[in-house]
């Protein structure tokens, strides 16, 4: 006995059908509406400073929904152009704009924000990626590392009057290629509406 099973995704923008197979003694359960609960989330804005507009400040927030205490390795990729100012968290180190940042302890239901800063060398629209693991501080044996990851969009100088930025954290999912040749037109001065590629 077989079966077969058709379910819609999402590739590179485009709607395709997957499939499953399964026979025999294989059982598949799933549930595609539900997503679960994420442990650990990470939220991520940008502001140019009022005094001086080459300079961005960054606030990231990370929030412990697990049912237990972790630490967390946290990591902000800052975009070419960018320099690193400083934080309100030691870093661990900052090499080629990745600053690393170490939270010793992020208690069960509590967030923990960092704030950095960094100054652009030049006008333009700017990406910037942190994430964070999160292991178990309490020892937890099989406790699988929690990953949350954020990005924030800012742009630098004289925006382009006509351009129009649309961003939400769950769009970036399908890669990042066709959005990036988007915002380098609209970097260039070229009007141009922004949407999440997927």
């Amino acid at each position: 006995m077989r079966a077969v099973t058709a379910y819609p995704a999402v590739v590179k923008g485009v709607i395709v059908e997957r499939r499953i197979r399964a026979s025999n003694s294989t059982t598949v359960e799933a549930d595609w509406n539900v997503c679960p609960v994420q442990k650990l989330s990470a939220d991520l804005t940008a502001t140019v400073s009022p005094k001086d507009d080459k300079i961005v400040s960054y606030r990231l927030t990370l929030n412990n929904s697990a049912g237990y205490n972790i630490s967390a390795n946290v990591t902000a990729l800052l975009p070419q152009g960018m320099r690193f100012i400083n934080s309100t968290t030691k870093p661990l180190g900052e090499e080629g704009g990745e600053v690393k940042w170490m939270i010793k302890k992020l208690d069960a239901g509590k967030k923990r924000t960092i704030s950095f800063m960094a100054e652009a060398e030049s006008d333009g629209l700017f990406l910037c990626r942190a994430y964070a693991v999160g292991n178990s501080s309490e020892g937890s044996e099989g406790a699988r590392p929690l990953i949350a990851d954020a990005s924030a969009f800012v742009y630098v100088g004289r925006a382009p009057e006509a351009a129009r930025i649309e961003y939400c954290t769950e769009c970036l999912s399908c890669g990042d290629d066709g959005l990036s040749q988007t915002l380098q037109t609209a970097q260039a001065g070229i009007p141009k509406d922004l949407t999440c590629c997927a």
